[in-house]
């Protein structure tokens, strides 16, 4: 206590300087309305300043949050929107409900993805406690992604587009002309669209879509866009290269499609075989 008794003697008229002269700005500032009004505008912006650093540092550490939020949202908006193609598709074709009865979807997240491979795949962080089953299809925000081949209670692995295993069934602009997508192998960039006869007019720019006869994806789904056609090759095909509307590069999150009808359908197309 003495030391500080003796720290505000030794130093008292720096003290007398500092309150006076906080009293004089205090006077000015109270019957000066332009001091004032700058003295304002200045203490706003800084404390505005520091809401925004700290409002960025909050939401910078609640992005897994705030994803995970958005997912949820899509989810949503995705089964919205499934459920409205259903009802158009019921009232203009009959025979498209059987694809379009009941979809739901599962967000999950990639959390290993290959690219360079032969036979590409992906893994996911959701597993059977989750819904995911085998076969079911993976939709990213703008086409599609590829197939369930196994699931784990927590995760589950899927063959990529980017696979030459996989083929999917397809339909190509607004004439739905019957094809399939395949991929090649070689460059992650270029689809191959399958069997598509040479009478036939399509044209560069056309978008390939998911077809009525694939029961995993619903129909309409974006796959690729045609890039190249060849007339001239030895085939009764035309050979079609296309790009993927999805970026396999960079996708991280996904919606797993689950199709309730599916066995129903399978079911009954097996007994008609019969």
């Amino acid at each position: 206590m003495q030391i500080l008794i003796r720290i505000l003697a030794k130093n008292k008229y720096k003290f007398y300087f500092f309150f006076l002269a906080l009293i004089s700005f205090i006077s000015i500032f109270n019957n000066n309305p332009y001091y004032n009004s700058s003295f304002f505008n200045s203490s706003n912006y800084i404390v505005g300043s520091i809401f925004q650093i700290r409002s960025s540092i909050v939401n910078y550490f609640n992005l897994n949050k705030i994803n995970s939020d958005v997912m949820s949202e899509n989810v949503l908006l995705k089964n919205k929107l499934l459920e409205i193609n259903r009802n158009k598709h019921i009232y203009s074709d009959s025979i498209s409900i059987l694809n379009y009865d009941t979809y739901e979807i599962i967000n999950a997240g990639i959390i290993n993805n290959s690219v360079y491979k032969k036979n590409n795949y992906f893994t996911l962080d959701k597993g059977q406690e989750d819904g995911i089953k085998v076969d079911q299809g993976v939709i990213g925000f703008n086409g599609i992604i590829g197939k369930i081949h196994s699931a784990s209670p927590n995760f589950s692995v899927g063959h990529s587009l980017l696979s030459s295993k996989l083929i999917i069934p397809s339909s190509v602009g607004k004439s739905k002309i019957t094809s399939s997508v395949n991929w090649s192998g070689k460059n992650p960039e270029i689809l191959n669209v399958l069997y598509v006869p040479k009478h036939l007019n399509i044209n560069e720019g056309d978008t390939v879509y998911t077809s009525s006869f694939e029961s995993i994806f619903p129909e309409g789904i974006p796959i690729s866009v045609i890039k190249k056609i060849d007339k001239n090759s030895n085939s009764n095909f035309l050979y079609i290269e296309s790009n993927p509307i999805e970026n396999f590069y960079s996708v991280k999150n996904v919606y797993v499609v689950e199709n309730k009808m599916k066995q129903e359908q399978k079911l009954l197309e097996l007994n008609n075989e019969k």
